[in-house]
């Protein structure tokens, strides 16, 4: 009996490749046997022509099926609400509409998946981002692999296929899902790397912002690192021993007539490194509490607009 694959298309403003990855893709899958394949196209209220030629794709190919958010909720949602939705497969590939996840590496994914991994992930060895958001990826992987609850390679990427295993416990998840394939790395899974050189795109313009890509790795780290709440409270101890050292030595060479001790500008330095202090804490507090908030007010993840 031939194993059911489904490959997971996140798009957002992606008109212009859909049928690109489409036809691509279709090349490869085509001369791997003993494999049904079907797609899933997850648009993320794109607002170009990306749901009309998800529709006329699902038309021509009974192998497709769409569905398209209410409002716009980001990737990683867009690759939750396949883990959710999807029914009766025995592995998810998830890839992005752009190209730059080439599809000739499904292949390696399914001999790796059928030689016994239940994660086979691809990792990029040719960047041609930034250097300053390279500088940042790495900043991220060292800071989260020291301090936070999980382990992650170094620039791998959510292109990567898991087994029903994996997406069954995946289900089981009930937190507001932020990060995904650190969610697959926090369950611990064996994982066969894949490297792969991405191209650029071929048409349209990255969605990854700064700040798309700035609140990813904030809200990545806060749920899988106690760390920045540990470091404040590491920084207030060193503060606060600095000071009463400080106020010792002072009190020293006041008391010996070496300095004129003058109360009012001491403090004052003193209340502004406290008063940064306490910020800073309670900005960092407020983060992990906004996360709380957000899990115990219950509200659905997605809503799915339409449907093909």
């Amino acid at each position: 009996m031939k194993k059911k694959v489904c490959i997971v298309i996140p798009c957002f403003n992606e008109s212009e490749n859909i049928n690109l990855i489409f036809n691509e893709t279709n090349k490869i899958i085509k001369s791997i046997k003993n494999i049904d394949f079907s797609y899933l196209f997850v648009d993320d209220s794109s607002k170009d022509d990306t749901w009309d030629l998800i529709k006329i794709l699902a038309k021509k190919n009974k192998n497709v099926n769409g569905h398209k958010f209410l409002t716009n909720h980001g990737k990683e949602i867009a690759l939750y609400s396949a883990i959710k939705e999807i029914k009766n497969v025995d592995a998810i590939i998830f890839m992005d509409a752009d190209l730059q996840h080439p599809p000739k590496v499904i292949s390696q994914f399914i001999k790796e998946w059928q030689s016994g991994y239940l994660v086979v992930c691809g990792k990029r060895i040719k960047d041609e981002f930034s250097k300053f958001r390279n500088l940042g990826s790495k900043l991220f992987y060292y800071l989260l692999n020291n301090f936070g609850e999980i382990k992650m390679q170094s620039y791998s990427t959510d292109f990567r296929l898991i087994d029903k295993k994996v997406i069954n416990y995946l289900k089981e998840f009930k937190e507001n899902i932020s990060f995904m394939r650190g969610l697959i790395d926090l369950l611990g899974f064996e994982t066969k790397y894949i490297d792969f050189k991405s191209s650029n795109r071929h048409y349209g313009n990255s969605k990854f912002s700064f700040r798309y890509l700035f609140s990813l790795a904030t809200s990545s780290f806060i749920n899988f690192s106690l760390f920045p709440l540990r470091i404040v409270g590491y920084i207030g101890l060193l503060v606060s021993t600095l000071s009463l050292f400080f106020l010792f030595f002072y009190s020293i060479f006041f008391f010996i007539g070496s300095y004129e001790f003058d109360l009012v500008i001491f403090l004052f330095l003193l209340s502004f490194i406290f008063m940064g202090l306490i910020f800073s804490s309670l900005g960092l507090i407020a983060l992990y509490i906004g996360n709380i908030h957000r899990e115990t007010l219950g509200r659905p993840t997605y809503l799915i607009d339409k449907r093909v």
